[in-house]
Parts: C-alpha cells; sequence; structure tokens
C-alpha cells in the first residue's frame, strides 16, 4: 500500500535525480554550456564579453596578426559565444590555461574555416552539413579534406590554416577578456611535482561556484517528477490552491493555469473561471486502476520483444545497411545507399524514444498495479484542461490509456447498456467510418476472436492488428464477458470521438454548409469523413493532371492516395497548417508507407522529393478549395491580431464557460546564434524577451488559440451538466469524452444539448464584440460572411461525436 507522504518525497527525489543527471550527463560530454546553469551565466553574461570582444576586434593595434584579421571579418557575436561556450565546457576540469587557450583557438578558426567556405563555394553549405551527421571527433577531418579537395579545383580560393601560436593568441586573449568583463573564471598556479615553474590553470572562481551550487540545488527543486496521488486530490479553490497537497513538503505549488504570466495570474478572480475550475476538480475526482490482464500481456510483449503496434517497439535497432563495394567509385550508388542509411538512422532515433517511453510507462503501471490513484489537472492558458503526472495517464498513448480503467465498475445488464462498450469496441478496432449500428453489428460478427483474444492474448494475436491494439484487448476481456453472460461489470472508458474538432467549430462559427456536413455538424445516415473528401478532390485533380502527362500524376494515382495522406494535413489545417508543414506531413506518410507497409516507391532518387511536393501541393489546393468559408474565419482572426500586435496590444477575451484567454506573445532580441559547426544557441539570447508584441506569433497563433478555447469552453461545460445527469467518472481529452458504456448515452446527450447552447449565439461577433471593448480607438473588419447551417440539427446529428 503506498502512502501519499512517500509519493510526495519520490516525486521530489525523482525530480532531483533527473536533474542531477542532465547535470552529471552535461560534465560527462563536457556540454556544460548547454546545462540549466550554463544556459543561464551565457544569458546573463554573454552580452558583456560580446562587447569586449567587440571592442577588441574593432580596436586591435599594433603588428596584424592572422587570427585578428579574420577575426575582424567575422560576426563577433558568434566569437563571442563560441569562446565562453568553449571556456564553460573547459573550466570543470583540470585543463591547463595553454591547453584551453588552444582549445579556443581551435574552436574559433573552425568556424571562421566554415564561414569562408560558404562564402567562397557554392557548396560550401552542403560541405557542412554533411559535417555535421558525423560524430564530432570526425567533423573537422571531414570539412578539411571537403576543402582540399575544392581547392584543387582550378578558381577556388585557399584558405590559409592557422598556426598553432595563432590559434593560442586568439584563446589567450578571449580567456582574458571573458575572465575582465564577467568575473566568471580565475587563474589557478599549481606547482606540479617535476616542474620548476607552477602552472596557470582556467578554474571558475569562488563565487561561481557557489553560484552553481546554488542554482542547481534551488532549480532542481522546482521541477519534481510529478506522479499520480493516492489519495483525491484538494479542489481548486482558486488559481493557487487546489490539486497536490504541496504544505509540509518539498514540492512547488502549480498554478491553476499554466502561464509565466505571473501578474495575470494575480490579477484573476477565481470567481469568473468557477466554471472551468468545477469542471477540473469533477475531473480529478475520477479514481483509476491499472488494468492487470492488460498490463500482464504487456510485460509479456516487453519481455519477450514483441512490437505491438507503434508503442510497445523492438528492443533492437534496424540494421544499418553496409556500405556497397562501389560506392566510392559511383555517385548515384553512393547517394542512393546514403538516403536510405539516414531513413535507418532517423527511423532508429524514432523507435529509441518510443522505447525509453514505453519503459516509464510500464514502471509506473507496474507501481501503481492494486493501487488506486487520482490524476491532478490544471488548465492551459487557453483553458484546456491537462493530466499533471506525465506517461501514465489517459491523454497518453495507446498503451497508457489501454492500461487505465475506472476504479469503480458500473453493472451492465442488457444490450441497451452494454451498446457503447460494442461500438468502443469497433471503434479501437478501427471499424469506425461505418453507422453506430453497424459498429454493434461488426462485435457480434466477431465474437469468436473477441473470446480467443481474451482466453489467451498471447497465443491469440489478432488484436495486434488494431487501430488501437492495447485499447482494444482492454475492451476483449469485458467484451468477452458480457457476449457469454449477457452482463458485465464494466469499468472500461467507453470513448466518443469528436470528427476533426478544429474544422468542425470552425464550420460551426461560420455556419459553413459543406463544413457541417463533412464534419457531422448535420445528421446523416453515416458517417461522413472528412479525410475521404479531401483524398476524392486530390485524386481528381491529379486524374486531370495524368491527362495533360504530368510526370507525377498517373504514378500517385497508381501508388494508390488514402485517407491516411490526407488525415494529418487536413487535421492540423485548422490550427495553422503551412505549406512546409502539410509537405512535411506528406512526406512522413510516403516513408511510413514505404518501410512499415512495405510498399516501394515508384520514384527514383532525383524524383522523390519533386515528386512529394506535387502530391502536398495539390493536397494543400484541395483542402483551400473544400473548406473556404473555414479559411475565411481563420483569415480574419489574423487580420484582427494584426491589427491590436500592430499597436503592440495584447488580446484577451472570455470563452462561454467564462475562462479567460490572454495571448500576449512578444520577440526576442535576438533568437539564436547560429554557428556552422559548434552548433545553435538555442537557449542563448542576447536576448531576453522584449516588451514589443510580436506581430506575426500573434498573427500565427490567434485562430488556433481561439478554437482551443471554444473546444475547452465546450468541455468544462459538458462535464458539469453530465455530473448532475448523474455521472462520477469521466475519461477527457480534449476533442474525445469517455465514461462507462452505461452513462454513455447520457454523456452524448449532454455534448449536443450544450453544444446547440454555446454555438447558438453569434460567437465570431461575441468575440468581435469583446476586441472592440478593449480596443475602441481601432477600426476591425467585419466577421466573414455566414453560411445556412442550422446548428439546431447538431441535437439530432449521431456522429457529431462518436
Amino acid at each position: 500500500m503506498i502512502e501519499q507522504d512517500d509519493l510526495n518525497a519520490e516525486m521530489t527525489e525523482l525530480g532531483l535525480g533527473r536533474y542531477n543527471a542532465q547535470v552529471e550527463s552535461a560534465r560527462k560530454y563536457e556540454q556544460n554550456a548547454r546545462s540549466k546553469a550554463g544556459q543561464r551565466l551565457m544569458r546573463e553574461l554573454l552580452p558583456k564579453f560580446y562587447e569586449r570582444v567587440n571592442e577588441m576586434v574593432k580596436t586591435s593595434k599594433g603588428r596584424p596578426t592572422r587570427w585578428r584579421e579574420d577575426l575582424r571579418q567575422y560576426d563577433s557575436k558568434k566569437t563571442a559565444f563560441i569562446a565562453f561556450k568553449n571556456i564553460l565546457n573547459c573550466i570543470p576540469y583540470k585543463k591547463t590555461f595553454a591547453s584551453t587557450a588552444y582549445s579556443v583557438g581551435k574552436a574559433v578558426e573552425l568556424e571562421v574555416r566554415c564561414s569562408f567556405l560558404v562564402r567562397t563555394n557554392e557548396k560550401g553549405e552542403g560541405i557542412i552539413l554533411g559535417a555535421k551527421r558525423r560524430v564530432t571527433s570526425s567533423q573537422e577531418r571531414h570539412i578539411k579534406l571537403s576543402m582540399r579537395h575544392e581547392e584543387e579545383k582550378e578558381g577556388k580560393e585557399d584558405f590559409e590554416e592557422w598556426s598553432r601560436r595563432d590559434r593560442i593568441l586568439c584563446g589567450t586573449t578571449l580567456i582574458e577578456l571573458l575572465r575582465c568583463s564577467t568575473g566568471l573564471i580565475e587563474y589557478t598556479y599549481i606547482r606540479e611535482k617535476g616542474r620548476k615553474h607552477p602552472t596557470r590553470f582556467v578554474t571558475p572562481t569562488k563565487e561561481t561556484l557557489e553560484w552553481i551550487e546554488n542554482f542547481n540545488n534551488h532549480r532542481s527543486l522546482l521541477d519534481p517528477f510529478w506522479l499520480p496521488m493516492v489519495e483525491p486530490p484538494d479542489d481548486w479553490l482558486n488559481v493557487w490552491e487546489g490539486g497536490y497537497r504541496t504544505e509540509g513538503t518539498s514540492l512547488p505549488k502549480l498554478p491553476f493555469i499554466k502561464t509565466p504570466d505571473s501578474e495575470f495570474l494575480r490579477s484573476i478572480d477565481s470567481k469568473k473561471i468557477s466554471v472551468p475550475m468545477e469542471a477540473a476538480n469533477l475531473i480529478q475526482r475520477t479514481p483509476w486502476e491499472i488494468n492487470n490482464r492488460v498490463l500482464d500481456v504487456v510485460l509479456w510483449a516487453w519481455d519477450n520483444n514483441v512490437p505491438v503496434g507503434t508503442t510497445v517497439v523492438s528492443k533492437e535497432d534496424e540494421p544499418k545497411p553496409p556500405f556497397p563495394i562501389d560506392g566510392d567509385e559511383n555517385k548515384d550508388i553512393r547517394n542512393a545507399w546514403a538516403q536510405i542509411a539516414a531513413g535507418v538512422h532517423k527511423r532508429n532515433t524514432s523507435t529509441r524514444s518510443k522505447r525509453l517511453l514505453c519503459a516509464k510507462i510500464i514502471h509506473l503501471a507496474e507501481k501503481f498495479r492494486d493501487e488506486r490513484f487520482w490524476t491532478p489537472v490544471n488548465a492551459d492558458f487557453r483553458g484546456r484542461i491537462y493530466s499533471v503526472p506525465s506517461f501514465l495517464n489517459v491523454q497518453g498513448s495507446d498503451l497508457s490509456r489501454g492500461l487505465l480503467q475506472f476504479e469503480r465498475s458500473e453493472r451492465v445488464r442488457n444490450e441497451k447498456e452494454a451498446r457503447w462498450l460494442l461500438i468502443h469496441g469497433a471503434n479501437t478496432w478501427g471499424y469506425d467510418k461505418v453507422t453506430l449500428d453497424d459498429r454493434v453489428k461488426w462485435v457480434y460478427d466477431n465474437a469468436d476472436m473477441i473470446h480467443r483474444i481474451a482466453h489467451d492474448p498471447t497465443q491469440n494475436t489478432e488484436w495486434m492488428d488494431a487501430d488501437k491494439p492495447w485499447q482494444f484487448l482492454a475492451v476483449c476481456f469485458e467484451l468477452s464477458d458480457y457476449l457469454k453472460d449477457g452482463k458485465v461489470k464494466t469499468k472500461i472508458p467507453c470513448s466518443m470521438d469528436a470528427t476533426n474538432n478544429g474544422l468542425q467549430i470552425l464550420s460551426i462559427l461560420t455556419r459553413c454548409d459543406y463544413g457541417c456536413v463533412a464534419t457531422n455538424v448535420i445528421p446523416t445516415n453515416k458517417p461522413a469523413d472528412i479525410y475521404d473528401v479531401v483524398r476524392l478532390r486530390v485524386e481528381s485533380y491529379m486524374r486531370e493532371d495524368a491527362k495533360e502527362n504530368h510526370p507525377f500524376a498517373q504514378a500517385w494515382i497508381d501508388y494508390g492516395i488514402s485517407r491516411t495522406t490526407t488525415k494529418r494535413p487536413v487535421m492540423c489545417y485548422s490550427y495553422g497548417l503551412t505549406r512546409y508543414s502539410n509537405r512535411q506531413y506528406i512526406l512522413d506518410w510516403f516513408e511510413e508507407k514505404i518501410h512499415a507497409d512495405s510498399c516501394p516507391s515508384p520514384f527514383d532518387l532525383k524524383e522523390y522529393y519533386k515528386a512529394v511536393h506535387y502530391l502536398s501541393e495539390i493536397v494543400w489546393k484541395a483542402i483551400e478549395e473544400i473548406l473556404d468559408l473555414p479559411k475565411q474565419c481563420m483569415h480574419w482572426f489574423q487580420k484582427v491580431a494584426r491589427i491590436v500586435s500592430g499597436e503592440q496590444r495584447h488580446l484577451k477575451w472570455v470563452t462561454p464557460s467564462g475562462f479567460i484567454v490572454k495571448q500576449d506573445y512578444r520577440k526576442l532580441r535576438e533568437s539564436k546564434v547560429v554557428t556552422w559547426i559548434t552548433g545553435e544557441a538555442i537557449h542563448v539570447n542576447f536576448n531576453e524577451t522584449t516588451e514589443q508584441v510580436s506581430p506575426r506569433s500573434m498573427s500565427n497563433g490567434i485562430s488556433p488559440n481561439v478554437v482551443h478555447g471554444l473546444d475547452a469552453a465546450l468541455l468544462h461545460l459538458v462535464v458539469i451538466a453530465a455530473n448532475k445527469r448523474g455521472i462520477y467518472d469521466f475519461s477527457m481529452i480534449h476533442d474525445s469524452y469517455g465514461t462507462h458504456s452505461k452513462n454513455s448515452e447520457i454523456l452524448a446527450e449532454v455534448i449536443r444539448e450544450q453544444a446547440v447552447e454555446m454555438f447558438s449565439p453569434d460567437l465570431l461577433r461575441n468575440w468581435l464584440d469583446q476586441i472592440k471593448k478593449q480596443h475602441p480607438d481601432l477600426e476591425f473588419p467585419e466577421p466573414p460572411e455566414y453560411g445556412q447551417a442550422d446548428i439546431s440539427l447538431l441535437k439530432e446529428s449521431p456522429y457529431f461525436f462518436s
């Protein structure tokens, strides 16, 4: 039996362990500049160091030296960053002044060399990208050999290599400038055995060491590893009180709204957000337990290295293809091998990440086996409710959701009460594009398979072919009992999902006739499939192109375009899809089909990316034409955001559930320092967030933030209304709502009632009126034209959430 006090201490200890492991890893690999303490030091001290470096470069006197001449032509910000980073990486170790100086000078020279290569050779960036794919120890050698090869060609300018003296003098100068400008380091003289004179070392000052120790001690306590609770969480009473009980522990307080804007949090009247807080309280009052039957199968698959879906993956990496015998002589063969090898590397990296995630989920499931537990929740700045504990929660992967079940059971005694349990079974299998009655029928038709799986899932592995194998396995155990006995005590959360919730909401807001039908807002005899609608439009475009002998059109038609091709682009359209991300999603689908489904590419290496680009443009065109009114609505939101942010003001509005959304994206003074090999100072800004509002970020973020605010508001209202109708257990994920099968019909009714009530008013006009009231001196465009869709019909739509 786990005690909550023990869990509280463990959360702190795990957070400390995770933080200290990161610090130790940074030390081990001489990457202290990437540690949180190193990043903070660079943020604070790099501007001062840069000023001294810039002054040195501009005012150098005396006999000119090679390294000084080169630095005059090089960006002083990059010089300062490279030097600071290298010194920071060296100081935890016992390194002499001379070796540190040489290391710093060598790193600066390598960057200067790369800059020269890019400036003087059109192949320069390609050479450097090739080097970055190699291990760090071989990067410099690759660049030098490539440059030597290029210099041998007629007309290519030579790079004059720095002498050892140049490297040491450059490093010496930069170390001294850092010491004088920051006080970060000092020189320590140690007389070593056998040496006549003491040796000089570069070391951190006593104050630096104390600062790093205090920083690490403080920071490690701010980042615990949040776990589920074995006691009910405290209700949220206001922005600062609720969730985890932190009094008397070393755990930090978590606010109800996750935002770095403390001033905004302090300004919120908790009475005005009582509805979102009450919804959060009802969700986190739901007790959970581990589904032991599923966990036993998970452990079997993990121990026997049996991959299942995309969550329990192989423990072994995919082997890298051997380098071809004639690869050195034949460039085309070498390039083809490199592309295949790069794909293997990319997939192995992804697999390792999934493997680690799987191990964490399994560890937590074993830890909480036979325990009753709760998952505290809070909200993001749009009002969306999130579980605080990571990995093992209902908002996680199929594995995580399959392992979880309600702790409280409901007795199902007849087909009516079991209906949604059967629908959930068909949905998790992937048979969800048909009518609800057909889904129920599918379960009865496959009763023999379900019984076999429930009896011995390690021998009868058909469940592994399901869209959501672990959730399907979980429901198989209960379905088998129900199909045999006509009754069952059920603990499975039966989920009903929205149809592309983002487009659904934009279609409702604009009363878009076509969009409301395509996203199941308007009743239909069978579920509409917006992804398939776009697929059909894409195929029609390609057939027209094929008649004109387009080089890729017929090849794509023959290869096969499915709803999976268009799913991610269509799904993400309302959340700020760009042409670039659309192309990447198409590429991801294509590569998955090639490797996972063993469908070889019909295009040769030179055509590969051109063909993907062609298909992505066709998909983009289809989406834009089909979803015209939602597109207009998104553009209108962006125009309003640009007007407000153009005056250096933020946006704030209240959602239908009373949640206060504040969108305030600020500019960065310098987003990053880019260096060719030494990396990107992604966390090092000269560079704090400025007081200037970023019009681009405000424009890009407004449409998804309004949509997310509305889907969050609907969830808040549904949970409270459903609770009043007698529902106490909730499995809620933004656009997927779940409860016991016995209560699912009630939940379905409540969803439709609350959606009609919430969306019947003109929410676009309401939103604009709020913005106008805050900014009476500004002129705004009117909302886009509306379609004729009757939102009240939503109550009769069986597939709005299904």
